[in-house]
């Protein structure tokens, strides 16, 4: 029988912006996922570097939240990229992004995209969303 437990959750988060990486963390760490279970990833190419090692290193990723505009490869490349790959295309993927557009959500949508929240955040709503997530990846895999 499966347990779900958010202290040994895996997360990986992607965002070009240093403070939104720091605010990310601090909020997963007062719902109780342990810093030692968080990657990190400045861009969407590392992003996908970080993820490999994750998987290798852990065994498993079960929430990614990444932002949409970054360099070298975008938040929906990266999307598109994990979602390809068997291994990861089961991991719930958080868009965090200041597009609001509704284009730009329907894009997100059909390209797999889990939940979609747009900055700013407040915290209640990052935290349902993680919760969220991480529940989805418990029921499917």
């Amino acid at each position: 029988m499966k347990t779900f437990s958010l202290a040994n959750a895996n997360v990986l988060i992607i965002d070009d912006t240093s403070l939104m990486r720091a605010s990310h963390k601090k909020m997963l760490m007062t719902m109780g996922i342990k810093e030692d279970n968080m990657a990190f990833a400045e861009n969407g190419a590392e992003g996908l570097s970080e993820l490999a090692n994750m998987i290798k290193s852990k065994g498993r990723v079960d929430l990614i939240i990444c932002d949409w505009d970054m360099p070298k490869v975008n938040g929906i490349q990266v999307l598109e990229k994990v979602r390809q790959v068997p291994i990861a295309q089961k991991i719930p993927f958080i868009m965090i992004t200041g597009h609001a557009d509704k284009a730009d959500i329907i894009t997100a949508i059909k390209k797999g995209v889990d939940a979609y929240m747009v900055k700013p955040l407040k915290e209640e709503d990052f935290q349902d969303k993680i919760i969220e997530g991480l529940l989805i990846g418990f029921i499917r895999l």
